[in-house]
């Protein structure tokens, strides 16, 4: 089956412009394959949910309870019925804060990412990088990293190691926007070796057996987007 989450193009965090034909995009692909689509009148964006394969989502509470999501959600108790009802999982981790520099108010898979059923990668600032150790953002991390223990998972953190500069803008090396397919790890690549290549070595000792590429796209992550928030898994049919 197919899900049909509700669209708001990130609820105009990027400007105003025409999204029905995005809001579409469901109900063609399941007219394409000929499979029944469910109408979840919940606005969602892939970025914002992590599963773990088995019974558990991860999201940022300051994305699907932001207020120009519409979602109406008096409390993270009342969203966690519907995740659970929806998505079949039994458990809810959330992380709760914007991120600095991040239109989507906090999408969870530039911070937060499953690598097998028990394990997560969580960001971690340094004082190399742009977000510094104990600032915003790494309140954010580190408290998302305590909920994952809290809640039985084992915790990675991966450092964020040099500051990058492109196009008038400043930002951490972030990998953790990677994309996983049959065989492969893509990486958003920040033309920096040093910390291309150790990145390119983590992925590889946490997804053996899999090829790890790092594709140097600086233009589109200066406009917001990483390899996760441009590709996404289809399932086999």
């Amino acid at each position: 089956r197919l899900q049909n989450w509700d669209f708001d193009a990130w609820g105009g965090a990027f400007g105003s412009f025409p999204f029905a034909n995005d809001d579409a995009v469901p109900i063609a692909v399941g007219n394409y394959l000929g499979m029944p689509v469910d109408t979840v009148n919940i606005v969602h964006e892939r970025g914002n949910l992590e599963f773990n394969g088995v019974d558990t989502v991860m999201l940022n509470w300051n994305v699907i309870g932001n207020p120009n999501r519409g979602n109406g959600y008096a409390d993270k108790a009342a969203a966690e019925v519907d995740l659970e009802n929806w998505f079949g999982v039994t458990k809810v981790v959330w992380a709760d804060g914007p991120i600095s520099g991040d239109l989507t108010a906090g999408h969870i898979d530039g911070f937060a990412r499953f690598i097998d059923q028990d394990t997560a990668v969580v960001a971690n600032c340094t004082v190399s990088g742009s977000c510094q150790p104990g600032g915003p953002d790494d309140q954010v991390y580190d408290a998302t990293a305590a909920n994952l223990l809290t809640a039985g998972f084992e915790v990675i953190r991966m450092d964020f190691e040099a500051e990058i500069s492109h196009g008038g803008f400043s930002f951490d090396a972030n990998y953790m926007n990677w994309g996983v397919g049959n065989g492969w790890v893509i990486l958003v690549g920040f033309d920096n070796p040093t910390t291309d290549n150790a990145a390119k070595a983590l992925l590889e000792a946490w997804y053996p057996g899999r090829d790890v590429y790092v594709i140097e796209m600086l233009d589109s992550w200066v406009a917001g987007g990483g390899v996760h928030c441009h590709t996404n898994d289809q399932p086999t049919l």
